[in-house]
């Protein structure tokens, strides 16, 4: 039987400059966040006619193009529709993790292929938006039917309901919320979030901080850092290398072409990362062709493949994988029952994660120190 690893934090390694005990107190001190409620409500109206709105017009092209023949937009009634009147290969709603056989219409594993094939988009796309926005009333609704407790109110007077919420520290040093997951809460409802009057809400990001991580990792040299450190979009930075790449090796011609680069940036932005941790394969054909030129500009890093070595030689020796983040934090690998491919996607994972989790640390734990060194409270 083949082997499994996986990931165990061992924090009595990490550096003592990188406190996680303390971000993770800080965290949760109050625990929880505000929520403005009438917003929430306000948001809520919108949204629901969002969803009769997409709904409507997803209805008016399947009873167009079925004749009448179709009139529901459940799941079995949907595949066949899409199947008889759209001409939708039967295999492709087929999702391995679906727990009935009648098949799938998972957003990323089905509709998304489908899609970037060019089936049924006028349908899908009103489709897709018609159960997003359901699927975000569904989590209105709920926070609402949670949160009735008034702590407070705004600056303009609208009342704030706790909204519970703690987080908890998970592999590499990254922390996930339970009860309430306040990091995953739809786009549109962002502005709910609100401070107590006299109190102010300050929000951060860290721009692309994984994948700076992982080219000072792995791909960063004296020959490619001038380029990568002359363009604030790191995305169109490592556009320029791979195209310099391929002018070398004559796989391409001409000088960069910006525009067309901008037109695949989201292919760029969403696939990076994932090759760079083992993904060999995309849902549309411009993907696969992203990942294997990106795959093979990778293999060409010396220092990405002779960390790929390593990991290699550890696991044909049964030797155990102690694995340093950029900032000195470790994670062990213990051998549980996997595949040698996944133990290898998960080390190549790990220090770019863990680096990541300890700038967000330290910058934090050190804006909140400059502050009460300055006399604020929390």
């Amino acid at each position: 039987m083949s082997k499994v690893y996986r990931f165990v934090p061992l924090q009595d390694f990490s550096k003592p400059w990188t406190d996680v005990e303390l971000y993770e107190k800080r965290l949760n001190q109050n625990g929880g966040i505000t929520i403005d409620v009438d917003y929430f409500r306000k948001i809520l109206k919108y949204m629901e006619s969002k969803v009769y709105t997409e709904g409507v017009l997803a209805m008016d092209v399947m009873r167009f193009k079925s004749g009448l023949g179709y009139v529901d937009l459940s799941t079995e009634p949907v595949i066949s529709y899409l199947r008889s009147k759209e001409g939708c290969p039967g295999y492709m709603f087929y999702n391995p993790r679906a727990k009935t056989d009648q098949g799938s219409l998972d957003s990323k594993r089905v509709i998304a292929p489908l899609l970037a094939k060019g089936y049924a988009t006028e349908f899908l796309t009103h489709f897709m938006k018609h159960r997003s926005y359901k699927q975000r009333c569904g989590r209105i609704r709920n926070i609402l039917a949670r949160n009735d407790r008034i702590v407070g109110e705004s600056w303009t007077g609208s009342p704030l309901a706790l909204l519970p919420s703690r987080a908890e520290i998970q592999v590499n040093d990254r922390f996930a919320y339970n009860n309430e997951d306040i990091i995953s809460l739809p786009s549109e409802i962002n502005n709910g979030i609100a401070a107590p009057k006299g109190k102010i809400l300050v929000a951060g990001d860290f721009a692309q901080a994984d994948f700076r991580i992982m080219y000072n990792l792995f791909i960063r040299s004296p020959e490619n850092a001038a380029i990568m450190n002359a363009y604030p979009d790191k995305y169109e930075a490592m556009a320029r290398l791979m195209h310099e790449y391929q002018k070398q090796h004559k796989k391409v011609e001409g000088e960069f072409n910006l525009e067309k680069f901008r037109q695949e940036r989201n292919i760029y932005k969403r696939n990076i990362l994932a090759t760079t941790y083992g993904k060999t394969s995309g849902v549309s054909d411009e993907e696969c062709a992203f990942i294997k030129a990106f795959g093979e500009y990778l293999d060409s890093c010396p220092r990405y493949a002779e960390f790929k070595k390593r990991i290699h030689d550890h696991l044909q020796l049964d030797l155990p994988l102690v694995l340093d983040s950029y900032f000195g934090g470790r994670s062990f690998v213990v051998s549980l029952k996997q595949t040698q491919d996944g133990t290898t996607d998960t080390a190549l994972n790990s220090p770019i994660q863990g680096g990541t989790s300890q700038v967000v640390i330290l910058t934090t734990n050190w804006i909140l120190d400059k502050f009460y060194s300055l006399g604020y409270t929390p």
